[in-house]
């Protein structure tokens, strides 16, 4: 519930609970391919001079850059799932 609330980790007191919350914390793979596209994307406008675009019929903005950015960075630090 405190990732669906905008939140980015959660405070713990015992062992049991690291799992769970990595797991809650981690984003999946959906938001993290459609994070790469938007990088991608931005990247690929930026070098062409151009600061606002649009993908998959929406308007992209810097700050949709930016959390896609701390979506990346999220998984990157988020240790490997198991399967």
């Amino acid at each position: 519930r405190a990732f669906e609330m905008g939140f980015s980790g959660k405070q713990i007191i015992h062992p049991d609970q690291i799992a769970p919350v990595q797991r809650a914390f981690t984003p999946g793979e959906e938001a993290i391919a459609r994070a790469r596209r938007l990088v991608q994307a931005y990247e690929e406008h930026l070098a062409a001079g151009k600061g606002v675009f649009t993908l998959d019929g929406k308007m992209v903005e810097l700050p949709m850059i930016q959390a896609a950015r701390r979506i990346l960075a999220q998984a990157a630090a988020s240790p490997p799932q198991a399967n």
